[in-house]
């Protein structure tokens, strides 16, 4: 007869449990921003290849993002109403084609804002520097992209903000696309499996937290 295994946990060490997981989350929460948004794909390479010799140069290669309308105003933004882009893209800048470790990639997380039509890039700090993004955590099949509330751009963000998630790859033939439906603030979206030809960029669902 095989023994059934059976875990008791006490007062004290479901307490320490209970801090231990907050502690984290609020480390993860510092490091990676109050704002998380989560790419669930349906396979992420632990290496990908980038600067290949079809993409045109100065063209996005690889692109992984979050589109916002900040205001719920259809209106406003880009044609789809959205206010604010954030993303983490690799692009074509030189001859390759080159591999690199997901997650030392040479990708930049960028955010767009409607208001002002540029595009802005981030050091791991938040900062508004000139140096590669450390917000990106891509491990197994996930990206995490984390951004900050204190940011100019995200200062509007609340319950009613719209969020749509795209993903976007240049191979030989062009562009491919996948995009999730729209979903109001905080929560997840499931997307169809399969609807692309690229499981790196092929959207199994997305996560947004705020």
């Amino acid at each position: 007869m095989k023994k059934a295994f059976i875990l008791t946990i006490t007062a004290p060490l479901m307490c320490f449990l209970l801090v231990s997981c907050s502690l984290y989350n609020l480390f993860f929460r510092e490091y990676l921003g109050d704002i998380q948004i989560t790419f669930y794909l349906k396979d992420l390479p632990a290496e990908i290849k980038y600067n290949q010799a079809h993409v045109p140069l100065d063209q996005l290669e690889y692109y992984w993002g979050a589109h916002i309308d900040i205001d719920d105003d259809p209106g406003t933004g880009d044609t789809d109403g959205f206010d604010v882009k954030l993303s983490f893209v690799i692009g074509k800048t030189e001859r390759g084609p080159y591999v690199a470790n997901m997650n030392k990639a040479s990708g930049w997380m960028y955010i767009w804002d409607s208001g002002t039509g540029g595009y802005t890039r981030f050091n791991p700090q938040g900062e508004r520097l000139n140096e590669p993004a450390d917000h990106v955590d891509a491990t197994d099949n996930i990206i995490i992209l984390g951004a900050f509330s204190r940011w100019e751009e995200l200062a509007g963000l609340n319950a009613s903000s719209r969020f749509q998630f795209e993903t976007m790859y240049y191979a030989e033939s062009g562009q491919v696309y996948d995009s999730t439906s729209i979903i109001v603030g905080s929560g997840t979206v499931i997307d169809t499996e399969g609807d692309v030809a690229y499981s790196f960029i092929d959207l199994l669902g997305a996560k947004v937290e705020y």
